[in-house]
């Protein structure tokens, strides 16, 4: 996509590019490595990652407690899939419109695996302005933490 993204987190994983990525879109795995998601909800009926598969992430407590529902817009399998926020409970789908990420995985040796998420995204308001000026940060940290967990996942052959 030729678009400036937000920002972006890089990580390397040391299993093969297939393993990755079939991790990556199993859906019912969100939960073993993202640290607070604890219910995944299949709204189409697969917990497989496709164009047009929508799922709910849930987090029941904690002080980012709520839910957001997520789409895939875009995938070619092996390389990359982008993603949608259409709603979620926290109103990021209004003051950050137009979210999206695009993860992104490139084969470094048949044994290493670059992981690659960028986010796009346009603040909206001042609101908008706020959150991606104090929060983008910490943003970034969440998700480099998600990406932690499914890097150890993999490494450890936790599946």
């Amino acid at each position: 996509m030729n678009r400036d993204y937000q920002w972006q987190i890089l990580i390397t994983i040391n299993a093969p590019l297939r393993k990755v990525w079939d991790t990556c879109d199993d859906l019912s795995l969100i939960t073993s490595y993202h640290p607070v998601v604890k219910n995944v909800e299949m709204i189409s009926g697969t917990d497989k990652r496709a164009e047009g598969v929508s799922y709910r992430c849930n987090i029941p407590s904690g002080p980012r407690k709520g839910w957001c529902t997520e789409k895939i817009i875009r995938y070619e399998k092996y390389k990359s899939m982008t993603i949608t926020i259409p709603e979620d409970s926290w109103g990021l789908h209004e003051t950050l419109q137009d979210f999206s990420c695009d993860l992104i995985l490139k084969e470094i040796s048949p044994s290493k695996t670059e992981l690659i998420l960028k986010n796009y995204y346009n603040p909206r308001g001042l609101k908008g302005f706020i959150i991606n000026t104090f929060f983008k940060r910490k943003m970034k940290k969440q998700a480099l933490e998600t990406f932690q967990g499914l890097k150890e996942m993999i490494e450890t052959d936790k599946q």
